[in-house]
């Protein structure tokens, strides 16, 4: 399960900084602290459905794109480990 909640993280970190998200607004929006959303972010919180599904809606994605590991070279800059 840890490693699927780290992709899930990657992803949703992806999403945040390719769309220049403020994680503030997107924490409030989800109803998390924005701590809880960076620990959803570092895979160290497990994402419900509902979180997946308005984390979809927010950014407009399918909700595959969540669940799919992608190149490592994609996850590279503010706040990935890679």
């Amino acid at each position: 399960y840890m490693t699927n909640a780290r992709i899930i993280g990657d992803n949703i970190r992806l999403l945040i900084n390719d769309n220049h998200t403020d994680k503030q607004t997107l924490a409030d929006i989800l109803g998390y602290s924005a701590a809880d959303l960076e620990r959803l972010c570092e895979g160290r919180l497990l994402a419900a459905p509902k979180i997946i599904d308005d984390m979809v809606g927010f950014f407009g994605t399918d909700p595959r794109d969540l669940f799919i590991r992608k190149d490592n070279n994609v996850y590279k800059g503010n706040g990935f480990v890679y």
